[in-house]
């Protein structure tokens, strides 16, 4: 701009007439104005690619499906540029504690500690944990394979994207849903119902481990939710089938012991 308006300037000098003057400060003012208008478009750019992702989720509010999965991958692929980043990939490699194998043995463990200790409630919930995260699985993997979905890191480094209905056994289109997320929460649930007390920090912990998938790049945030459904009603039905099994029990015992006693009152 300055140097538009030195030439405009030098111009009139060194022409010394009036309506060369005006035509060079006229067309002055047109190329400042240009050059304006290009960078308060430039700035405007700048501003659009920088919003949040919460700000893109309030404007988004009232979004239709395709909109919404259209948020789901903006705030994901976003997300997932910073994957390399060391605390995310320390972090990353701490939530694999909700990977199946890993998940397993927590719970096996747990089955030891109870059984080495003799405390039989503290069994019988790693007996449920192991319970949860199995229903858990299996949904998960069910859903896996039925429906195809590229994974943002994939996205982001390939610059492919799909969703639908396949059978991909390929690891990079199994996306949707989340099964860290789905064990998580499972395992969580039944520990905060058995032992209220340890409700905070369990649901704290299935959190991080959920919500850390993101930058990652290994899920969206909408394979959260659904992981978080299928934790949900895994958990539940691991209860129910615990407290079923442990009422079953106590019918067999009872009828047993009159069984006993009345044997013994014949004699």
């Amino acid at each position: 701009m300055w140097r538009l308006l030195g030439k405009a300037t030098y111009g009139c000098l060194r022409e010394k007439e009036e309506h060369v003057c005006v035509a060079l400060l006229y067309q002055y003012g047109l190329s400042s104005l240009a050059l304006g208008g290009r960078r308060r478009v430039h700035r405007q750019e700048r501003w659009r690619r920088r919003r949040q992702p919460a700000e893109i989720l309030m404007s988004h509010s009232n979004a239709e499906p395709d909109d919404l999965e259209d948020l789901d991958r903006q705030v994901a692929e976003r997300a997932a540029r910073r994957r390399h980043h060391p605390v995310i990939r320390a972090l990353g490699w701490i939530s694999e504690i909700a990977d199946q194998p890993q998940l397993a043995a927590v719970c096996g463990v747990t089955a030891l500690v109870g059984i080495v200790r003799g405390d039989r409630r503290l069994a019988g919930t790693s007996v449920l944990m192991l319970a949860g995260h199995g229903l858990a699985t299996f949904a998960k993997s069910i859903l896996k394979r039925r429906i195809n979905r590229t994974r943002p890191h994939v996205a982001v480094e390939e610059g492919r994207y799909e969703m639908g209905p396949g059978r991909s056994q390929n690891s990079d289109d199994q996306s949707f849903p989340s099964g860290h997320t789905a064990s998580a929460v499972a395992v969580a649930g039944i520990v905060s119902v058995r032992y209220p007390a340890a409700a905070l920090p369990a649901s704290a912990l299935a959190v991080a481990v959920s919500a850390i998938q993101v930058p990652r790049g290994k899920h969206y945030p909408g394979d959260l939710a659904a992981g978080l459904a299928i934790g949900i009603v895994s958990a539940g039905l691991a209860l129910a089938l615990g407290k079923a099994a442990r009422t079953s029990v106590a019918l067999v015992a009872k009828n047993g012991a009159g069984v006993r006693l009345r044997n013994t009152g014949s004699e």
